[in-house]
């Protein structure tokens, strides 16, 4: 089922709660089904497309890794917090790697490091390795770092709307390529 407009139909609206997970994550189930395609965003939200991006935005996009034969697997659209950008490309975290329910859970922490909460394009995440990497608090990114190149980004970036930070990490818009979702999600939590 293609849906027009995903952010604004699943963007909470003033009451609603998204402490309840399983409720939140229905409501993107009953609207999108489970086979939501990344590529639908990058169609619907053409003008959020840009050709950069800012550290500590989220920001989702289409990659084809350079060592692609040499990974047991990879997703093809990383929705992205880059944080350290290097002379070739930045690394970030790639919520994808994660299951919807441990998305939310880890964005709901990630909130705490924000720039303001204005929740407008000045807000942005405020992580670095030294914040996230040995702290117990933020376990579950371990799976999530990773490293991008530039050269083998095969679109431009689709930012992220504050706003639309819990839908977008909700959306079943990961393409594992050499493994099932399933599997990845099963082999990312063995890791923390």
């Amino acid at each position: 089922m293609a849906v027009k407009n995903v952010f604004d139909q699943l963007r909470p609206k003033p009451g609603d709660t998204q402490s309840a997970l399983g409720w939140y994550l229905g409501k993107v189930k009953d609207l999108v089904g489970t086979n939501y395609r990344a590529e639908r965003l990058f169609i619907d939200y053409a003008s959020n497309q840009q050709g950069y991006f800012y550290s500590g935005q989220m920001v989702m996009f289409n990659y084809n890794p350079k060592y692609k034969n040499e990974l047991p697997y990879y997703d093809k659209y990383p929705l992205v917090i880059p944080w350290d950008q290097t002379s070739d490309g930045f690394i970030g975290l790639n919520l994808h790697y994660l299951s919807p329910v441990l998305r939310l859970r880890l964005l709901e922490k990630l909130y705490k490091t924000t720039t303001n909460d204005k929740m407008n394009a000045s807000t942005r995440f405020r992580i670095n390795w030294s914040i996230i990497g040995g702290s117990a608090k933020y376990r579950e990114v371990a799976p999530c770092v990773k490293r991008y190149l530039f050269g083998q980004m095969k679109s431009k970036f689709l930012y992220i709307d504050p706003n639309d930070w819990p839908s977008a990490v909700a959306l079943p818009t990961e393409r594992f390529v050499g493994a099932s979702r399933e599997s990845v999600f099963r082999k990312s939590r063995r890791m923390f």
